[in-house]
């Protein structure tokens, strides 16, 4: 079962628990569903962006589950810069929900430790080459590309 189908079921599930539900449990399911059709709704507009519909691969559909959870922690730090902490509150409910559906991503010791393995394995000797660096990396969905390149830059330079 694909990610999508897991976001797609939750939702189900979700509507059915909220019928069931009251009060403030109610609102923190009703936060959770909007949050994950929220996920789906992006979804489904990167399956229809461009000139032909298409079906978005697995890591594709977890970049987009990633953008949407980054936008929900953006959008629930600028409510609370701007004094709405009950508005940030909701947006941190659904991003927290969201990240239940993403793989865990390695630490800094963990991604190190890949990177230094496959600068060995595979000669890489200059920042010149953090491209084909990154390109090995592309498809892991434990790495957080951003810290593997910071960490890649520091052992080439």
């Amino acid at each position: 079962m694909g990610l999508k189908e897991k976001l797609e079921g939750n939702r189900t599930e979700l509507m059915k628990a909220k019928l069931k539900a009251t009060g403030e449990e109610r609102a923190t399911l009703d936060l959770r569903l909007g949050g994950v059709r929220g996920v789906l709704a992006a979804i489904g507009k990167e399956e229809v962006a461009g000139k032909a519909a298409k079906t978005l691969s697995e890591d594709e559909v977890l970049a987009v589950v990633r953008r949407e959870v980054k936008q929900l922690e953006e959008g629930a730090e600028a409510f609370q810069g701007g004094g709405a902490t009950e508005r940030a509150a909701e947006e941190t409910v659904k991003a927290q929900h969201l990240r239940t559906f993403l793989p865990i991503l390695l630490d800094e010791a963990a991604t190190r430790q890949l990177v230094e393995g496959l600068i060995a394995e595979h000669g890489i000797a200059s920042q010149k080459e953090l491209g084909k660096l990154m390109g090995l990396l592309k498809s892991n969905s434990q790495v957080d590309k951003g810290l593997a390149s910071k960490v890649a830059r520091e052992l080439l330079s």
